[in-house]
Parts: structure tokens; C-alpha cells; sequence
């Protein structure tokens, strides 16, 4: 199973297509704009099952099923999380999925990018053990020195406080 997940830095519909090319079961997208919006063609299959989140059409947090994986949202989802979204996959393999887009939070410093995972996944720590938290983490070793103006810090700790163990994946950045 692949399960991949990039901020695509908006107009996702022009730049899909770099992303098919490694066959995601899951993708998840930070910076997309709604499925309404999008047109699916070669390469850029229409997914089987699609979520988005978003305050405006042209930005927010699009989560595609591909292969037989059907998503649903979690019925413990917190609006307060805004863009940290507990979803039910179900399929081959049945999990809970965190797809996040950490961001900035002008109002609360301490719930500022990693601050506001950290929270979250202590808030859904109760939805299981066979969970993923894939996203963009906006976190860098480099602000862990500002801890003290955040909850948590780099993102190898989140899932500490609760017990559960972590995997870590391996990621890339490439300009597309």
C-alpha cells in the first residue's frame, strides 16, 4: 500500500499528475483546492472516494482514495482540529488515517504547526492503535529551541504522550 502526501502549493489540478506517477493507494493534499474544481484526466484518474476540508474552494486539505480504499470521516472529528481530520479507511486493510496540514495559528502561539498535531493526536489518541498521521507537519528541527512558545516540538515526539509507537517514512522534496 502507498500512502502519499504533498502540499502541492495550490493549482493541484496542473501539477496531478506528477504524483500519479508513483501510484498512491492515498493521497493526501495539502494546499488543494476542492474536487469540484479539479478535472481528471490521463494521468490524473478521478479517485474512487474523495474528502476535502477548506475555508475557501481553492485551498484546503483533499484526501483521494484510489484502488479499494473508502474514506469516511471519523465520527469523533473535531472542528476545533481544523485541518488535522481523523478519517476511516476501510479496505484490503482497515485503519484510521490523521491527515494533517499544520499551520500557523495567529490567536494561540502554543497551537502554532507542530503545537496543533501534538494536540490533536493526544485529542483523538482514543480512535486506535492502527493509525497513520501523514500530512504536511510545517515542523524543522531548527524551531525546537521555541518549544517554549508551543505545545510539542519536532514531530518524532507526538505520539510519545500517548503510548503508541512511531515509524518514521522517508519523504522528499522536489521542485514540481
Amino acid at each position: 500500500m502507498i500512502i502519499a502526501t504533498w502540499n502541492c502549493n495550490m493549482a493541484f489540478r496542473k501539477k496531478a499528475s506528477h504524483m500519479m506517477n508513483i501510484k498512491p493507494d492515498i493521497l493526501v493534499v495539502q494546499e488543494c483546492e476542492h474536487p469540484d474544481r479539479l478535472t481528471f484526466e490521463s494521468p490524473f484518474s478521478e479517485p474512487l472516494h474523495k474528502l476535502w476540508f477548506g475555508d475557501n474552494q481553492t485551498k484546503g486539505l483533499g484526501i483521494f482514495a484510489y484502488s479499494d480504499f473508502r474514506l469516511e470521516l471519523h465520527n469523533s472529528y473535531d472542528a476545533n482540529h481544523r485541518y488535522i481530520v481523523p478519517i476511516k479507511v476501510s479496505g484490503a486493510v482497515d485503519f484510521n488515517l490523521l491527515a494533517v496540514w499544520a499551520m500557523d495559528d495567529k490567536l494561540n502561539r502554543r497551537n502554532r504547526y507542530v503545537g496543533q498535531v501534538w494536540n490533536a493526536v493526544n485529542h483523538y489518541s482514543h480512535i486506535g492503535d492502527k493509525t497513520v498521521i501523514a500530512g504536511d507537519f510545517n515542523s524543522n528541527a531548527i524551531w525546537d529551541n521555541e518549544s517554549s512558545l508551543r505545545s510539542g516540538n519536532n514531530f518524532f515526539y507526538i505520539a510519545k504522550p500517548t503510548g503508541h509507537t512511531t515509524s518514521t517514512t522517508v519523504s522528499f522534496q522536489r521542485n514540481l
